[in-house]
């Protein structure tokens, strides 16, 4: 399996995620699956709805709130596409799930887990159902902006 991002669109996601840091940036991704590949044809920004709870912060949880996920569903299926994933950032931590990203991860997305550390994307990776627990290819397409 792999998840095509063009390469504007992933300069949106890491443009973000870099915002965010030090903590948590997420969002979600938009676009359609056919055979073996899901393409991405948007990006949705989101702001990190994490509560503060003086167990956990935005700096290791992110959360997307319903409502946000509301819009963003219905502008997409106005357009025939769905969202296909999620995104987000683990502040100077791996690109792998963490336990908590693994079982609260919805069942049929594709996660898209952003290192970044110093103001730098350092990594990525791309995780699937169920639970996160096989990696797809991430292929970014299309001319790089800094090309």
């Amino acid at each position: 399996m792999e998840l095509h991002i063009p390469s504007a669109q992933w300069d949106r996601i890491t443009h973000w995620l870099k915002e965010a840091h030090p903590r948590e940036g997420c969002g979600l991704l938009g676009g359609r699956r056919v055979p073996g590949i899901i393409e991405v044809l948007q990006v949705f920004p989101a702001p990190n709805a994490w509560p503060a709870d003086g167990k956990s912060s935005q700096r290791n949880r992110f959360r997307i709130s319903p409502a946000f996920h509301r819009r963003v569903h219905g502008q997409l299926k106005q357009e025939g596409l769905e969202i296909v994933g999620v995104f987000h950032s683990h502040p100077d931590g791996p690109s792998r799930p963490s336990s908590i990203d693994r079982r609260l991860a919805w069942p049929d997305l594709v996660y898209c887990i952003v290192e970044v550390a110093d103001g730098r994307v350092k990594n990525a990776a791309v995780w699937l159902p169920p639970r996160l627990s096989r990696q797809a290819v991430l292929k970014i397409t299309g001319p790089r902006a800094d090309e």
